[in-house]
């Protein structure tokens, strides 16, 4: 049986490809240009070690940054769903390119449960918001069908939650056999993640923390300073040719007012009474 393997070079999926280093498996990644050296450089480093193929998809980077710009215009929470769409487009392609069989993921039971409203990963809203907010086409952005959706569902291990998952045990072990660096904030691997995880708990008040489970945080102050995120919202924001200012005080707005395949589901269970 062959795999592919997403590795973002973040603790859950370098612990992962540890894991699977026994398998016959690919590892693959989409580069969405916002990633920091030290995670690029964990993930080349473990492949390198355990002689595993690593092959990086991207897209037009100019395209990519205009539908991240769409969606911090539109105002909803969702700022990470083109990249989330595009990562998990990219782990189907891949699985076809290599001719495997099943997707290995490092999502674990650790991150907790969000609600449903949290997190839409949804390739028809992408395409909504695009089209409300931008004058591009989307042509070489990986996005993903509702057959898409089904099949990476049906076709994802989440090797994590088979075994006695303990992040810093891993990053012990990470640090140790394969010399991973340590970026010291879940997620924090994405300079895009970061501002985005600042983003939803100063402009939303998410935090996306509460839902982690067994976590060690102190919940009672912010996931890093409010000066840090400042100063990398102006940054980022200045990349995308927008105003941070402006980001953080227009009114949030409801997903519902765009087209998603998630609205398909909800209106078709509630006229079948699911």
């Amino acid at each position: 049986m062959k795999y592919v393997l997403g590795l973002s070079g973040g603790v859950d999926s370098c612990y992962a490809l540890h894991l699977a280093k026994d398998l016959d498996v690919v590892a693959v990644a989409f580069d969405n240009g916002w990633d920091t050296d030290v995670a690029k450089e964990n993930a080349r480093k473990i492949c390198k070690k355990l002689n595993i193929e690593y092959k990086v998809y991207s897209c037009d980077l100019r395209e990519f940054k205009e539908i991240q710009r769409a969606f911090l215009i539109s105002s909803t929470m969702h700022a990470e769903c083109p990249s989330d769409v595009a990562i998990k487009k990219t782990m189907l392609t891949a699985m076809k390119e290599f001719r495997a069989d099943i997707i290995i993921s490092g999502s674990n039971k650790l991150e907790g449960n969000p609600p449903a409203e949290w997190s839409i990963v949804d390739g028809l809203y992408v395409k909504d918001v695009v089209k409300k907010h931008s004058n591009i086409k989307l042509k070489t952005f990986p996005n993903m069908t509702l057959w898409d959706h089904l099949r990476f569902r049906n076709k994802t291990w989440n090797i994590l939650d088979d075994y006695n998952y303990d992040p810093k045990e891993a990053k012990k072990l990470l640090k140790k056999k394969y010399d991973w660096k340590d970026y010291k904030v879940k997620h924090h691997e994405s300079i895009y993640t970061k501002f985005n995880q600042g983003l939803r708990y100063f402009k939303f008040g998410i935090d996306m923390r509460t839902i982690e489970i067994n976590h060690d945080y102190d919940l009672t102050k912010p996931p890093y300073p409010y000066e840090e995120f400042k100063e990398l919202g102006i940054n980022v924001c200045s990349k995308l040719n927008l105003s941070f200012a402006k980001i953080l005080h227009d009114n949030p707005r409801d997903w519902k007012e765009y087209k998603s395949y998630r609205k398909w589901i909800l209106k078709a269970k509630s006229i079948l009474g699911k």
